[in-house]
């Protein structure tokens, strides 16, 4: 057996649970869930272990790792996807048991240099190294519902919302967008996600823009939604705000400065201190 790896998780999605059970003694031990408020839809943000572990805990030991691992598909093995599940099919490899039972040789010759390491994997052994930094690949945002909604008035005035917040993030890193992505969820939980790909930005004002033509060719009013997202992705630190044809040169540099200036002032005097004349205050938008 390979030499173990100890890996030290810190889990902070606990914590403010924890601080509730600080401050409540009598819910010390008990299982406790932070979300919104019981008399509405809501989601849980996070929760107690008590609360984590309910009838779903299973401590696996080592030497009880293999036999788990024996019955699962071969999907079920990190980089194994359905073109080389198909491969695997072929040769009669069709559990992780399968695999365990192979020379790692016999699946090196067969399907090339990846057939050792799905070899250790299936034998629970895995030498790479955690890697706790990762490049952001995306950024993004949504909001559950309180209640169904159709009204995209209201959904128009979320994605300018939304778009500020990202692209000020993006401008904060010095990242640009080449995706913008929205993500409806009706109210029978069935979900679609609509995308454009673009030349790279971080302009609240196109983001917004873009994103709000994605609402209207997808979206008609008829079935209310209990969720709405915004992301955007293929995060990159090019400099380029060139948009082509779809947006004007001059008009680029215009929505730069504008970003520009509006950053400066919120750096200065606060989040809250200048806003965009479709983000100023709306009974349904805090």
């Amino acid at each position: 057996m390979a030499e173990l790896t100890n890996i030290l998780h810190c889990d902070l999605d606990a914590f403010f649970a924890s601080v509730e059970q600080l401050d409540n003694p009598s819910l010390r031990g008990k299982p406790v869930v932070v979300g919104g408020s019981i008399h509405s839809r809501g989601v849980v943000s996070t929760c107690s272990y008590e609360a984590r572990n309910f009838g779903g805990l299973r401590i696996i030991t080592e030497s009880e790792a293999l036999e788990l691992l024996r019955p699962l598909p071969v999907s079920r093995i990190w980089g194994i996807g359905q073109k080389t599940e198909r491969r695997l099919d072929k040769l009669g490899i069709k559990t992780i048991g399968d695999i365990q039972d192979l020379p790692p040789e016999w699946l090196e010759d067969k399907i090339g240099s990846a057939g050792r390491l799905f070899w250790e994997l299936a034998h629970g052994i895995d030498k790479r190294a955690v890697e706790p930094e990762y490049e952001r690949k995306s950024l993004g945002r949504e909001e559950t519902f309180p209640e169904d909604i159709n009204d995209t008035a209201y959904l128009e005035k979320l994605i300018a919302q939304f778009a500020a917040e990202l692209c000020r993030k993006l401008r904060q890193e010095a990242l640009f967008a080449a995706t913008i992505t929205i993500k409806l969820r009706y109210s029978n939980f069935k979900a679609i996600t609509r995308s454009k790909t673009i030349n790279p930005c971080n302009s609240d004002i196109i983001v917004t823009q873009i994103a709000s033509e994605l609402l209207h060719h997808s979206y008609n009013n008829k079935h209310p939604l209990r969720l709405f997202g915004l992301s955007l992705g293929q995060l990159s630190s090019v400099t380029s705000l060139e948009q082509g044809i779809l947006f004007e040169p001059q008009l680029n540099a215009d929505y730069k400065n504008i970003d520009r200036l509006m950053d400066e002032i919120r750096d200065r005097f606060g989040p809250g201190a200048i806003k965009r004349a479709n983000l100023l205050p709306h009974k349904d938008i805090e």
